[in-house]
């Protein structure tokens, strides 16, 4: 395991312990930097905002006696947010979790729960050391208008203005619900790739439901392969390397599965759904960051499992994205909302954005979707609810657009000058069968 080279040594503390089973030598590298010395308060605020204080705190108690005495006042505070905070929200999203299985299973509707509390239970030697904010649900598509309302029967209210939710159901494939009594917030989804922002792309919905495996009733769980991939595909595409530190959590997440069911996945599919949902690119940063500063030794590394991430990269490309994005991101958590740092995340959200596309055509599709949105675009990058999209409303779109310019200028050039800097070498490698 490579010993991270940037970052504060509070940062490279929460990258390494935050594990479901850290091996001997990681328990020796965190302990190596607990004895040198660590600021406590700064230590549990990086857990706190990356979501991984659960992980941390194990991981400091099987350091057993060889915990230094600087770091115990560290340990008293991540049990004391474990016990304030997350099983307090543990128990009500278990019984919100109960609700929701419980209608869809009555009315015979074929769902999967995605990510959170089911993935930690299937793949976790520790689940509840896996925090989880929410509630991700996935039906097939002629099934979800039935779920939806539902829901809206049975507690749960709508969790956005309707010309919002109305823009996010047609465009992205998703419907946001919130439980009225315990306010847990139900994402309702029927496609994989809806919230990625890169156009309209999805993967093989049809192959990816015959693989899914009964789990009681009308539930199905989906195949490691699904399960793997969408784990990447949703922290790169769907939050671009950022907001609330999920980057070392999805490494957890990553790592959990490895480690039980790599021999399950079956990696010719996978690949085929990394093309097809046009996240190849997104894999080959995610596992530069995976492999080279996270895997522990004896781990399966992800670049070798999918070659064609490295065909549509090269290494010192891999490498500066990680120092331009992962690594600043990946244990930023949740701004605290002052103009600064709004900027600071704004801009390095599109960079990612842009800069991980697949294709240029995907790149022109997000420009053209950011200079000139369509409606629905247009309610969802700006949540708004006023009626009336003419000439006014886009003028002021553009002047809030105006801060995001270092952005979108810097990942459409990082984009293009990598692109054409190794086109002629990706034109002369043979090309990858095709499913």
């Amino acid at each position: 395991m490579g010993f991270l080279d940037r970052g504060t040594p509070e940062e490279r503390l929460v990258i390494y312990a935050a594990r479901d089973e850290p091996a001997a030598e990681t328990l020796q590298r965190v302990h190596e930097l607990l004895q040198r010395g660590v600021d406590g308060d700064r230590l549990v605020d990086i857990c706190r905002r990356t979501k991984t204080w659960t992980m941390v705190l194990e991981t400091f108690r099987a350091l057993d006696g060889d915990l230094p005495a600087s770091a115990q006042g560290s340990l008293a505070k991540l049990e004391r947010l474990k016990r304030s905070v997350w099983y307090p929200h543990l128990l009500v999203l278990s019984k919100t979790r109960q609700t929701v299985r419980t209608l869809l299973r009555e009315r015979g509707l074929p769902f999967t729960f995605i990510r959170g509390l089911n993935f930690a239970e299937r793949y976790y030697r520790h689940p509840h050391n896996r925090i989880s904010g929410d509630l991700d649900v996935l039906l097939p598509e002629n099934v979800w208008r039935e779920a939806e309302a539902l829901f809206i029967a049975s507690g749960f209210a709508q969790g956005e203005p309707e010309r919002v939710a109305e823009a996010r159901r047609m465009y992205m494939g998703q419907v946001e619900l919130l439980h009225r009594q315990s306010r847990v917030s139900l994402d309702l989804n029927w496609r994989m790739t809806g919230n990625a922002g890169i156009g309209d792309v999805c993967v093989d919905m049809d192959e990816m439901w015959k693989r899914a495996i009964p789990a009681g009733d009308s539930e199905l769980s989906l195949s490691p392969a699904d399960c793997l991939w969408d784990l990447v595909r949703h922290v790169g595409h769907g939050h671009d390397f950022g907001r609330g530190g999920l980057i070392v959590r999805a490494c957890a997440d990553v790592n959990a599965l490895m480690r039980k069911a790599s021999d399950e996945v079956d990696w010719e599919y996978l690949r085929y759904q990394a093309r097809k949902g046009r996240f190849v690119r997104i894999w080959a940063f995610f596992s530069h960051f995976y492999d080279s500063r996270y895997c522990e030794t004896g781990d399966v590394r992800l670049a070798d499992c999918v070659p064609e991430a490295r065909q549509r990269s090269t290494a010192p490309e891999r490498e500066l994205f990680f120092g331009s994005i992962i690594g600043p991101r990946a244990v930023a958590g949740i701004s605290n909302g002052n103009a600064r740092n709004v900027f600071i995340h704004t801009n390095l959200a599109l960079l990612a954005k842009l800069w991980g596309v697949d294709t240029f055509a995907g790149l022109v599709g997000i420009l053209r979707g950011l200079l000139w949105p369509s409606e629905w675009e247009w309610r969802l990058l700006t949540s708004s609810a006023a009626p009336g999209f003419g000439l006014p409303q886009r003028m002021r779109f553009w002047a809030d657009l105006s801060m995001a310019l270092p952005g979108i200028l810097a990942g459409s050039l990082m984009r293009l000058a990598w692109g054409i800097l190794w086109a002629p070498a990706v034109l002369c490698r043979p090309r990858q069968k095709t499913r």
